[in-house]
């Protein structure tokens, strides 16, 4: 298992992750859902045509990923790296998990050190799971 700390989030590049754990999937249509599995909660972001997507969209389906996560009060979530390779944008693995971990910290930060801290904490993903990304 791959762990980078960056600021307040946890990336883990793993196959074993909880049961429990927040999914979420990338689907061809155009609207965004939430589902209830029994005790799992499944996250789907359409994306429409996958040979549409541009650099700029990935951008910002990853900070749309993260701040609906923010919105569910997901604080751990799991991605399938494969569903996030787009081979018509020529990104690679390392360029892939700079554009989600710069696009991802900029989602979750929220500038609250002057906020009077709620009783049940402020909103924050603390860790984002990759399944298959890298094999240990």
């Amino acid at each position: 298992m791959l762990i980078i700390y960056i600021f307040s989030m946890q990336f883990l590049f793993t196959k074993n992750f909880s049961e429990t754990v927040t999914r979420v999937h990338l689907v061809d249509t155009e609207a965004d859902e939430m589902i209830r599995e029994g005790g799992v909660k499944i996250l789907s972001f359409g994306i429409g045509v996958r040979e549409k997507m541009t650099r700029r969209k990935l951008m910002l389906l990853v900070r749309r990923v993260v701040m609906s996560a923010k919105e569910h009060q997901v604080k751990e979530c799991a991605l399938y790296w494969e569903e996030w390779q787009f081979p018509h944008l020529m990104i690679d693995e390392s360029e892939m998990a700079e554009i989600f971990a710069t696009n991802a910290l900029m989602a979750d930060f929220s500038f609250d050190i002057f906020k009077t801290k709620p009783k049940d904490g402020f909103r924050k993903v603390e860790k984002i799971f990759f399944e298959s990304a890298i094999q240990s």
